[in-house]
């Protein structure tokens, strides 16, 4: 008897181009939208890969948060104000 897969995935299924980006809650990894993902302060992934960079405004996409960060790495810390840094 032969077996056909549940599920067909082709080269062109949207699903397959879009990342999962997550944020870290209360200790919990959770889903997040684009735009709430890119204003976390906290700890994020893409793809379940830990992310590193800019953070902006989730009112004002494009425009840098300047404010504390929870990582500080150079990466996360590149574009925060001296006052905000951790020592």
């Amino acid at each position: 008897m032969k077996f056909s897969p549940a599920v067909t995935i082709k080269a062109d299924d949207v699903a397959s181009r879009i990342s999962l980006l997550e944020i870290e809650f209360n200790g919990t990894w959770i889903d997040a939208s684009p735009d709430v993902f890119e204003s976390w302060t906290g700890r994020r992934k893409i793809n379940g890969v830990e992310h590193h960079g800019k953070v902006t405004y989730l009112d004002r996409p494009g425009e840098i948060y300047k404010g504390r960060r929870t990582c500080a790495c150079k990466h996360c810390q590149s574009d925060v104000l001296p006052e905000h840094k951790p020592n």
